[in-house]
């Protein structure tokens, strides 16, 4: 387990003694709201992770990983940014809430400190990340498993994403050049974007925080959000923020263009096949 704070600076949970309990991160709840005795809206409610992080190490050690610990975990604070608590390949945005001390006494090299984080939107997130290759053409996706049934080629460069997860997950598209006016289509939604991508360059359609950029091969970037086509509405099947949906969804586009799809997939608590 490690935080990662918004300047990319890690401490690491995990370390040679440093001895982490970490029971209480799975815990979550829901905020329901009830009309007339039937559940009118239900959302994850705010979560505070708790965390108990015990040091037994030499004195310089310890001394040295103690500071560490405040220099990272005090920088988000006091930048009013989120970092990041991972776990394995989940993480959680969060921030620093409280640091109690304890066991300092018992000597140099030991002592115990608990640890509060909260988290506004208490999701545990995995980026799972599929790549499409120019001129690929192969109907398909080679997953390392068998399914009882084929996919069918459904046209030039069609491929499949898999979201594991209960809810819809949102997705960045990243687009290498060169391509003239990309589209991409996922599980029928249309992401089309009216730019020219030139060589070496590249368009990002980030659907975390709702962002279109153009760069070119010398990392100028420009916005191009007013470039999006078709209906910018959720379901429209033209949105361009439209978030995959649970399940293997199929993807198309000519194949003039490769591309990068992260899918963040999202859940209450991180996987239990990462222990």
């Amino acid at each position: 387990m490690r935080y990662v704070n918004h300047f990319g600076s890690t401490f690491d949970f995990d370390a040679p003694g440093i001895y982490t309990h970490r029971d209480a991160i799975r815990d979550y709840s829901w905020s329901i709201t009830l009309l007339n005795g039937r559940v009118s809206s239900a959302s994850r409610a705010e979560a505070t992770l708790s965390l108990v992080v015990n040091f037994a190490m030499d004195p310089e050690g310890c001394e040295e990983q103690k500071k560490q610990l405040c220099r990272v975990l005090d920088a988000d604070p006091l930048a009013g940014k989120t970092g990041r608590l991972y776990d394995d390949d989940w993480y959680i945005e969060c921030i620093l809430q409280s640091s109690v001390k304890a066991l300092w006494w018992y000597g140099n090299g030991c002592a115990r400190c608990n640890l509060s984080f909260l988290a506004s939107d208490p999701v545990w997130v995995r980026e799972r990340v599929s790549v499409f290759s120019k001129g690929d053409t192969s109907g398909g996706l080679n997953f390392p498993f068998d399914f009882p049934f084929g996919f069918e080629n459904a046209g030039t460069g069609t491929r499949f994403l898999e979201n594991p997860g209960l809810e819809p997950s949102p997705m960045r598209i990243t687009i290498y050049g060169p391509a003239k006016s990309p589209v991409v289509v996922v599980g029928g939604n249309r992401y089309e974007i009216d730019v020219d991508v030139d060589e070496n360059g590249k368009l990002v359609i980030d659907g975390t925080c709702k962002t279109i950029e153009v760069e070119d091969a010398y990392g100028r970037r420009e916005n191009a959000f007013s470039k999006r086509l078709g209906t910018q509405r959720e379901d429209s099947g033209t949105y361009a923020f439209q978030r995959l949906k649970p399940g293997h969804q199929a993807v198309s586009w000519d194949g003039s263009f490769a591309f990068e799809v992260v899918v963040f997939e999202r859940a209450s608590e991180k996987g239990w096949e990462d222990g």
